[in-house]
């Protein structure tokens, strides 16, 4: 089962230009709360944010993903410029109802250096679990929350592993997704809203004008 972002990929826009925070992919499709045309799943979430919407229901309170080790993979280019320039990179978690406090899911303990006026191939894979808390003391259970597994970053020719990377768990995640009862008003339409959210986001440690990259993939999936 793939997870993917609606738009595709055509929808990204690149990044990079001046400054050294965080900058995440964007896309030009509009997320909203309800129903909208092109959308698999409507869900919470900001309109620019370029977003996985990881999809709650299935048959239990795990969902379709909850007790399941599933990846992630997200590949691209850049290109650094700027005295002795050094990248990072940021996988982040989003519950979807506040997209504004965003989990820094995994990231690179120490940004890579890198040689100015060079362009890089990069690529992530990265390996979650979590699963659904117990409904109630003495059932059996999981934690509730979505940690990561594993993970290995491809950037130039240099392999960093998980060893050396920070990583920190998405807490409280309702793995069977919550349903909408807004549309039409009133009833229960049947649609779920993803359990969470996943995106990704490149920190350039020199600012330089000439500072660009673009995502060539990005997309969660499970092997059933």
């Amino acid at each position: 089962m793939i997870f993917a972002p609606a738009g595709g990929m055509g929808a990204v826009s690149t990044i990079g230009g001046t400054g050294t925070s965080l900058k995440k992919f964007q896309s030009n499709v509009l997320y909203t709360t309800g129903p909208n045309l092109g959308l698999v799943f409507p869900f919470y979430g900001t309109a620019t944010d370029y977003l996985i919407p990881v999809a709650g229901g299935g048959q239990n309170s795990n969902g379709r993903v909850g007790g399941v080790r599933f990846g992630v993979k997200a590949s691209g280019n850049v290109y650094v410029h700027g005295t002795s320039p050094t990248l990072n990179f940021q996988l982040l978690g989003d519950l979807g109802n506040t997209p504004t406090t965003d989990v820094d899911m995994l990231t690179l303990t120490s940004a890579q250096a890198l040689t100015t006026a060079t362009s890089y191939d990069w690529t992530l894979s990265v390996e979650l679990y979590g699963s659904a808390a117990p409904a109630s003391a003495g059932k059996v259970g999981g934690s509730g929350s979505l940690q990561v597994a594993n993970a290995s970053l491809l950037l130039g020719s240099t392999i960093t592993p998980v060893t050396s990377m920070t990583a920190a768990a998405l807490t409280s995640v309702n793995f069977a997704g919550t349903y909408n009862t807004d549309y039409p008003t009133g009833s229960h339409d049947g649609i779920v809203y993803p359990a969470f959210f996943l995106k990704f986001g490149l920190t350039f440690g020199v600012s330089d004008a000439a500072n660009l990259a673009s995502i060539t993939e990005f997309y969660a999936y499970t092997d059933y």
